[in-house]
């Protein structure tokens, strides 16, 4: 089984190689558009972030893809009819949960602040 990874921060690689330890994964830095020409028979795990379209042109790189996982909480990036008679799809987003939590409270505190400066402004 071989996983290809499309990265874009560290952190990512670091995680997924810490939890992923025993696989033999590959990481490529950017998105899957960026490797068009990219063709591997080997490949039966693509793991990618919303910014990489995963369609018909992209399953056909990987003629052995078996699954696709994406690293985000939704997936409307990644063509689910032409995947269901071959590739399952699956979600990965129990590591984006530090990160959702801090972008909620940063959004309840900034609309709280904003709030708070509309009443001030209201005086």
């Amino acid at each position: 089984m071989k996983i290809i990874s499309f990265v874009n921060e560290e952190w990512e690689k670091e995680y997924l190689s810490k939890h992923l330890a025993g696989y033999n994964i590959k990481f490529l830095n950017g998105i899957l558009q960026d490797y068009a020409d990219l063709k591997d028979e080997e490949v039966t795990i693509l793991s990618v972030f919303v910014h990489s379209s995963v369609g018909e042109k992209e399953m056909n790189q990987f003629p052995n893809l078996k699954a696709i996982i994406t690293r985000s909480t939704g997936f409307d990036h990644i063509d689910l009819d032409e995947a269901k008679n071959a590739v399952s799809v699956s979600l990965m987003c129990q590591h984006m949960e530090k990160i959702r939590s801090r972008s909620t409270l940063l959004l309840l505190f900034s609309r709280y602040q904003g709030g708070y400066m509309r009443r001030l402004r209201k005086f």
